[in-house]
């Protein structure tokens, strides 16, 4: 027998580590995996506490009768009977559809002008960018209460700066002219504050979208010969489009919801062509000016807008997600 042969036999050659690798790696992966979930579980608690229970507590208000006639005599069990009301309330659906209209043309108006002042910041100098930020976010750090008022001293019939202004360039009928007598006038007013506010934000975080293209790309685009246009819909575009989804998913959640805009320029006032969804429920459920004063009514539109936003969320979730996949 050879001296190799016996090399063989007496000395097998040692079974692989990998299996050994693979359990410890199994255990390790097993762990890590749990990690994630471990680690929301302090963040899930405050959301249950935060938002879990008082939408709970509004699902149970909005099944009782909780009105200012029940307010000493007990709340008794009265079902889905509001929400019937509401979804027969012709004055809810008209504002649902200004709803719709007033949030829809902020979000577009916003989007517009936050993209187009973040393409421009990217194309000045670096001190120029940093104040127009600077400014930005004091704009952005300033009360919607604030704000507001200021709008409307702005609008205002007897002092106002805007009536002065038009009057002063030859447009003399808008010499103390009330922009809040006619109810479409006055939420234009209201758009002004919102897409004033919304912008700060939009053409930061947009910014700061567009500072994480690669420039090599858009040189690339320029030297074969791509309009302006074209890079960016070829080049600026696909890079942005999640960005995008959720400043949009952000923006209409934010406009849906307008309360102080117009509350305040109506001097907590509202008359019914200023109704929006945020407004009416408000209305319903706690103006007692009004001879309202149901808080089971307000709760129940309160629930059928969170369902109406959670139809509108399923869609943009989707394309998020379907974003992050093709990533």
């Amino acid at each position: 027998m050879s001296v190799v042969n016996i090399i063989e036999i007496d000395d097998p050659p040692s079974p692989s580590p990998a299996p050994a690798r693979r359990r410890l790696l199994g255990g390790a992966g097993r762990e890590a995996g749990l990690l994630p979930y471990l680690l929301l579980i302090p963040t899930g608690l405050v959301l249950a506490a935060v938002i879990g229970y008082p939408l709970v507590r509004l699902v149970i208000m909005s099944l009782e009768k909780d009105g200012s006639s029940s307010k000493f005599t007990g709340t008794p069990f009265v079902g889905f009977s509001e929400y019937q009301k509401v979804l027969t309330d012709s004055v809810f659906w008209s504002s649902v559809e200004r709803t719709i209209v007033f949030a829809g043309a902020n979000v577009i108006l916003s989007l517009l002008f936050g993209l187009g002042l973040a393409l421009l910041m990217g194309r000045v100098s670096r001190s120029v960018k940093l104040i127009l930020t600077v400014v930005l976010m004091f704009v952005w750090s300033v009360p919607t209460t604030v704000s507001t008022e200021l709008f409307r001293w702005l609008f205002d019939a007897q002092y106002g700066v805007v009536d002065y202004v038009l009057a002063k360039v030859g447009l003399g009928s808008y010499a103390q002219h009330d922009w809040f007598a006619d109810p479409n006038q006055g939420l234009q007013v209201a758009s002004f504050i919102i897409i004033w506010g919304a912008i700060p934000f939009l053409a930061v975080t947009l910014s700061a979208g567009l500072a994480q293209i690669p420039k090599e790309l858009l040189e690339a685009a320029k030297v074969d010969g791509a309009s302006a246009w074209q890079a960016f819909r070829n080049v600026t575009y696909p890079f942005l489009r999640p960005l995008l989804v959720i400043v949009t998913t952000l923006s209409v959640i934010w406009d849906t919801g307008v309360f102080n805009q117009i509350y305040i320029l109506r001097q907590t006032h509202p008359e019914p062509g200023y109704y929006t969804l945020g407004i009416y429920s408000y209305v319903k459920a706690f103006a007692t000016i009004y001879g309202n004063d149901n808080y089971s009514y307000g709760a129940a539109m309160a629930i059928i807008m969170v369902l109406l936003m959670g139809v509108f969320m399923v869609g943009y979730i989707r394309q998020l997600l379907r974003i992050g996949s093709e990533a």
